[in-house]
């Protein structure tokens, strides 16, 4: 049996894209991404861009809550009549974002169990169930009865959006080619991308159309029917064949192969799922003692305090490279200015000088930005690589936020205002308009597409869910706290600060970047678990060496 720390060869891939003198699979038609659109291996692959859809459409629908909350609850406040407070407001706004993070936490005990077919499912179920409870709110209760009963219904899609958005880049990662991997599992911010400007463009077209009790009804009545296609697809996918060889049920795996793979051969995708088991040390040999074994450690799921989960979290703690490269990947992508920009970007262009009947087109211009910039970006992910997209990006962000702190130091005003004669000063400022357009861009070349496919990348299997989960409640409580707390500090310091702040957290991300991530493009999950394993970053190796023994790698399950 191959230790777990060994390197795998190229042919140890589920759908990895080497050869070993042997025949290729049909997820091996082509090496490297040049030939990803040929008519062969697109014909070869069209079960699973059939699958992928799900993985997709459970991104849309967190983008489209994004785009459509605001003018969903200012259309439900002027509904009835402005009785909302902006407590009240803020908190309905807030509501699947809470969810989101609740759910989170819940997948550090169920998303291993679950495996990623079923969360996606479950979110999908959530998703749906949120959306019918919202749509059941009835027109003659009580304020305070429909208020509490909506806060409930978008708590309930905020848990759909936590299952999912867990569930979706585990299983983008574990069924895609290395070849595409990154570009499968950016595709998702894409949808998210499409999701936000659909979300908009639903508000924009209800605005004056419809009256305000009928916008709310509506735009948040759309996510109902992508659910149902999430849920009808992943009742007929299959589920990961790697979450399968991690649970002992090696038939089922290859099963699993051929069903995404139709061209795939009974032996050779039994030879591929048996050398994924050889990464690993602790998995049962047959599917008899595996599915037993399974059956036990569900009902052990929601017990934190067990033996079972101590060993889980103690094997977790062994993979420190991994942790601290996707989780600090996580941080930075949060403390950079992203959820000010997201959220805030009406107010930040009422701050700058624009009237407020310009600024309600804010959330469009940079809806459309992320969308132009997450296109341009997308296909580079397997070309150019993770780390050379991430440095561009963080760069043109930083120089955006200092062109946006200057723009709000009054020291610079570097696009003049050209007034008709006549016309006074209106006292805007344009270059907010560009340098939030290039922050947007930076973003969407590096840390929004990037982030996720790194962290379904680099932690191992035996641990990527749970991992992954810790990542995904980092992603939504940082996003809850950046987002309660930026109106109080920009009350208390000024918009100049909060940007220079975001500045310099740019910095700092470019030296993490630059020092303490792997490359991972091209390569294999076994290979990149062998890589964070092995020590291949001397970095890295030596920022754990101050917490304990200095060895990346080291592989001692008990606690």
């Amino acid at each position: 049996m191959k230790a777990a720390n060994e390197v795998p060869t190229e042919s140890t891939s589920l759908v990895g894209d080497g050869t070993d003198g042997e025949a290729k699979t049909a997820a091996d038609a082509v090496e490297g991404s040049s030939g990803f659109c040929s008519k062969e291996v697109l014909w070869q692959r069209r079960r699973f861009f059939l699958y992928i859809i799900a993985p997709y459409f459970a991104g849309f629908l967190y983008g489209y809550s994004i785009g459509a909350i605001s003018g969903s609850v200012d259309s439900l406040d002027a509904a009835v009549d402005g009785t909302l407070t902006t407590t009240q407001k803020s908190a309905l706004t807030s509501a699947s974002l809470i969810g989101a993070t609740v759910a989170s936490l819940l997948t550090f005990y169920v998303g291993e169990t679950l495996g990623s077919r079923k969360e996606l499912i479950l979110g999908g179920c959530l998703y749906l169930l949120g959306t019918i409870f919202t749509e059941c709110t009835g027109a003659h209760w009580s304020f305070g009865a429909m208020y509490g009963w909506i806060f409930f219904s978008r708590c309930t899609y905020g848990f759909g959006i936590g299952f999912a958005m867990h569930g979706a880049p585990l299983y983008l990662s574990e069924t895609s080619p290395a070849d595409i991997r990154g570009l499968t599992i950016a595709g998702k911010e894409l949808f998210i991308i499409i999701g936000m400007v659909t979300g908009y463009g639903v508000i924009a077209i209800c605005d004056g159309a419809v009256n305000e009790w009928i916008t709310w009804r509506i735009s948040w009545s759309v996510p109902g029917f992508f659910a149902i296609g999430v849920v009808w697809i992943m009742l007929y996918a299959p589920s990961s064949p790697r979450w399968l060889v991690l649970k002992g049920r090696l038939a089922e795996s290859a099963d699993a192969l051929r069903q995404l793979w139709p061209e795939m051969s009974a032996d050779e995708a039994a030879r591929e799922a048996d050398e994924t088991l050889r990464s690993l040390d602790d998995v049962p040999k047959d599917d008899g003692p595996a599915v037993a074994a399974e059956e036990e450690a569900s009902k052990k799921a929601f017990n934190p305090c067990s033996e079972e989960e101590k060993q889980k979290w103690a094997k977790l703690g062994t993979a420190r490279g991994a942790l601290v490269g996707g989780l600090g990947l996580v941080f930075f992508q949060q403390l950079t200015g992203q959820p000010t920009v997201l959220y805030y970007a009406q107010s930040i262009f009422i701050d700058a000088g624009f009237s407020e009947e310009d600024a309600k087109f804010s959330d469009l211009y940079v809806g459309l930005a992320k969308f132009l910039a997450t296109l341009v970006s997308l296909p580079l992910v397997d070309r150019l690589g993770r780390k050379p997209l991430l440095l561009f990006g963080i760069t043109v962000m930083m120089i955006a936020l200092i062109l946006l702190a200057l723009s709000f130091s009054g020291a610079v005003d570097w696009i003049p205002q050209v007034e008709e004669e006549g016309e006074e000063d209106d006292g805007s400022h344009p270059q907010v308009l560009v340098a939030l357009m290039l922050y947007v861009a930076g973003y969407q070349f590096g840390f929004g597409p990037i982030t996720w496919v790194m962290i379904s990348e680099l932690f191992p299997l035996h641990s990527r869910a749970r991992a992954l989960g810790m990542a995904v409640f980092m992603n939504f409580a940082l996003n809850l706290i950046t987002t309660f707390t930026n109106g109080p500090l920009v009350e208390a310091l000024g918009q100049c600060a909060l940007f220079s702040f975001f500045c310099v957290m740019c910095a700092l991300s470019l030296v993490f970047v630059h020092f303490l991530l792997p490359e991972t493009k091209g390569k294999t999950l076994e290979e990149i678990d062998h890589m964070m394993s092995s020590g291949d970053l001397p970095a890295l190796k030596w920022i754990l060496g101050l917490f304990g023994s200095g060895e990346t790698g080291e592989r001692d399950f008990t606690l």
